[in-house]
């Protein structure tokens, strides 16, 4: 869920899909801009612009709030519009991100591949997260719970390589574990999950679009049960 701000003006909280920046060579205007959509009802499709040009970014909600991290810094939606809300300890394109119960999570990126970072929601300081056991940009993650996210896939010699990084609560010590690799390696890819009961994680993955790693007809598989 996320509320609809315009300048001056709280419309309705809504549940729906934000979509912001992107490259489109026939639309060069994507970079600079967002849309949103919500279905019925309160149905809606509206557009408005980007905080800056974005691309390869990531976009995530907490509580409300919509909250976009490029490069060394990351903006928030407000009533008045797109607005700083932190600086970052690290460039980050690449990368991806996660909510966690302390702050937001920042994850890999093509300038630290190697590094995370944690803004915290109460305001202060990024400070530096765990070290990645290995290098992570262009892969993709999931997150199962507030505590837990996996890796999947990247550049580097970890196109197949799937991990587990949990404890990310307060107060909690980070470890990893390994799952089984990849069936086609993957770059550039999205991935998501969904569960079945209380444990059972299934894994959701595209085939690769990248000539690099050939594979059959582009289509969604499920991949791997994971119990947590």
């Amino acid at each position: 869920p996320f509320l609809l701000l315009l300048p001056g003006l709280l419309l309705a909280r809504q549940s729906g899909l934000a979509i912001l920046g992107g490259l489109n060579a026939l639309d060069p205007g994507a970079i600079t801009s967002a849309e949103l959509w919500a279905p019925a009802p309160g149905q809606m499709n509206c557009s408005l612009p980007a905080p800056r040009e974005m691309y390869h970014h990531t976009l995530d909600t907490w509580q409300v709030t919509l909250i976009a991290c490029y490069g060394y810094s990351c903006d928030q939606l407000t009533p008045s519009g797109w607005q700083h809300w932190r600086t970052t300890l690290y460039s980050r394109k690449y990368h991806t991100s996660a909510v966690t119960s302390q702050g937001l999570l920042l994850v890999g990126g093509s300038e630290s591949p190697t590094t995370t970072e944690l803004l915290p929601w109460d305001g202060g300081e990024s400070r530096e997260g765990f070290t990645l056991q290995s290098t992570r940009f262009q892969h993709c993650s999931v997150q199962p719970n507030l505590d837990t996210i996996i890796l999947m896939g990247g550049e580097f010699n970890t196109e197949s390589l799937v991990t587990v990084y949990s404890g990310l609560g307060a107060g909690e010590e980070v470890t990893t574990r390994k799952l089984a690799p990849l069936l086609h390696p993957r770059s550039g890819h999205a991935c998501g999950f969904y569960s079945v009961g209380d444990s059972r994680v299934r894994l959701l993955l595209p085939n690769s679009r990248f000539a690099k790693f050939p594979s059959p007809a582009i289509d969604w598989k499920i991949w791997k049960a994971l119990y947590l």
